[in-house]
């Protein structure tokens, strides 16, 4: 009998992609083969497909380019696909009806049936366990990253943590070492986000590697609002007729269907070089659409016009404005040695032209720039877009066998108390850990008003006021605090310090003015809390 495996894993839960790599007993380092009907490729499309067996009824669950053909080629298939789920995760109390199974699904239960899926590989491989690293995109928050890890820990797997998606992708590179003292980014532009991870690489004097993430940012761009702009902006522009009168005009997901025909064009546009076909496409063609065409021309006028580039170069401003506002260190543009592009979207030239043009041809030439160059990835990796889930199995991997690479990361948002339906901004973005806020001041009536209670929320906003409802940076939920009001003599407002710890939480210290018998004040520490912030 086969002796069963250990896999460590690396899990890139893309919204366009599902991604995976592995090590087997901490020793064999693989990409994981997850598309079956696609060879050579081994990133699968996320999608999942509920199809019903014919003989007993019961319902398999399909993903990747198999779900992507089935729903094309099966009749009704459009009442039980579903796609783009982790963009689905942004919506409140998102569902859709799946015929087959008779009843609604939840975005949470999507999730977990495709990590069920994924799992098959590992039971089919008589694997003994199976713990995993998710990597997540920088702008996710706290809600969205505990669904994810509830999600796949339903499904089976044993969670380790959640990181970022660029973070992860640097433990991917090779001869790390060779950027000692040297500051490198992961600009990661993929389906839903694009997310860049700034650090820096260090070695002490008894060679012990440490990666000091020194700054984060994302913004929600990527290859879907690119998808969607295409098929609005052109595709309905020119063939609208054919949309109206294809087969999944009626479909209840028609939306998603006419998107991932819109990437299908657009990656082959990019891949050819020429004006792309639907003809071309094979079975990946949605009956009705076949005469459509994609051109180069109506492309550019699109990125000509866009906002993409002003998003981007206010992600970079942002990030470079913590960077020189940091109390430990200060950082420019100009002190980036290396750049290094993954994700599909980095396919586009336009976007690569827009790398050279912020930080200058020193720094990033585009002449230089090949996609299907990957000689800065570890060896057995030779593809792009699976540097963060292979990132992500090496970070696990170090970590179960005590290794001497040491990684340290910040907290890409904001941290703030909710306060008559605002966000008060009390710790900034990218400050670095065992960073400590200076004292801030709770107002007693406020204390008062809310029986000495304290929501904490997250906002990737800076401002230092921002509704706590609106859509522009967004503040999130974390917890609350409870404090004890019999500690505090409520002649002057109590204060607070926050501390980010090294262990991945907040540490809330707060102080009150006492009064003592010889009439002498002073102010004196009243309680602690702990907030967790961390995967």
């Amino acid at each position: 009998m086969e002796d069963l495996k250990d896999f460590l894993v690396g899990i890139d839960f893309g919204a366009c992609n599902l991604k995976a790599a592995a090590f087997v007993d901490g020793k064999n380092f693989r990409p994981i083969q997850l598309n079956t009907q696609e060879g050579g490729t081994k990133h699968a499309p996320n999608i999942i497909y509920y199809r019903k067996n014919k003989k007993d009824g019961t319902i398999n669950k399909i993903i990747g380019q198999a779900a992507f053909v089935s729903s094309l080629t099966d009749i009704g298939t459009e009442k039980n696909f579903v796609a783009n789920i982790k963009r689905k995760m942004e919506i409140a109390d998102w569902s859709q009806r799946i015929a087959n199974l008779e009843r609604d699904v939840t975005a949470f239960e999507v999730i977990r049936d495709i990590f069920e899926c994924i799992q098959r590989f590992f039971r089919n491989k008589k694997s003994q366990s199976v713990r995993a690293v998710l990597t997540v995109p920088v702008c996710f928050s706290e809600v969205q990253c505990n669904m994810i890890r509830r999600a796949a820990e339903e499904s089976g797997l044993i969670v380790d943590t959640l990181i970022s998606e660029p973070f992860a992708a640097i433990f991917s590179l090779k001869d790390l070492r060779s950027y000692k003292d040297k500051l490198i980014m992961i600009f990661d532009f993929g389906g839903s986000t694009l997310d860049v991870s700034i650090a820096k690489i260090e070695c002490s004097s008894d060679d012990e590697l440490k990666i000091v993430e020194l700054a984060a940012a994302g913004i929600r761009l990527g290859g879907l609002d690119i998808d969607r702009d295409i098929y609005e902006k052109i595709l309905l522009r020119d063939f609208k007729t054919l949309f109206d009168n294809s087969s999944v005009k009626d479909a209840i997901n028609r939306e998603d269907f006419y998107l991932n025909f819109a990437r299908a064009l657009k990656e082959l546009l990019f891949k050819t070089g020429e004006d792309a076909e639907a003809q071309e496409l094979s079975e990946g063609t949605i009956k009705g659409l076949e005469d459509v065409i994609l051109k180069c021309k109506d492309v550019d006028k699109l990125f000509s016009e866009s906002d993409y580039k002003k998003k981007i170069f206010d992600m970079f401003d942002a990030i470079f404005e913590d960077l020189e506002d940091n109390p430990s260190y200060s950082y420019q543009k100009e002190d980036i040695a290396r750049i290094f592009p993954i994700g599909g979207t980095c396919k586009i030239p336009f976007f690569i032209d827009i790398l050279e043009e912020y930080f200058g041809a020193e720094t990033f030439n585009k002449e230089d720039f090949n996609f299907d160059d990957n000689e800065f990835l570890m060896k057995g990796l030779n593809d792009r877009y699976l540097a963060v889930a292979s990132g992500a199995a090496h970070y696990l991997n170090r970590k179960q066998a005590g290794s001497p690479i040491k990684s340290s990361n910040v907290i890409p948002y904001c941290i703030g108390y909710g306060k008559d339906g605002n966000f008060l901004r009390c710790l900034n973005r990218n400050m670095p850990l065992g960073y400590e806020t200076p004292s801030k001041l709770l107002p007693l009536t406020f204390l008062e008003k809310n029986s000495w209670t304290i929501p904490f929320y997250q906002c990737f906003s800076n401002q230092t006021v921002s509704k706590l409802d609106s859509e522009e940076g967004a503040a999130v939920y974390m917890g609350k605090i409870k404090l004890d009001e019999s500690l505090y003599e409520k002649k002057e407002s109590p204060l607070f310090k926050i501390r980010i710890m090294r262990d991945g939480r907040l540490r809330l210290e707060f102080f009150d003015h006492k009064t003592f018998p010889d009439g002498s004040k002073e102010l004196v520490t009243t309680e602690e809390h702990f907030l967790e912030i961390g995967g």
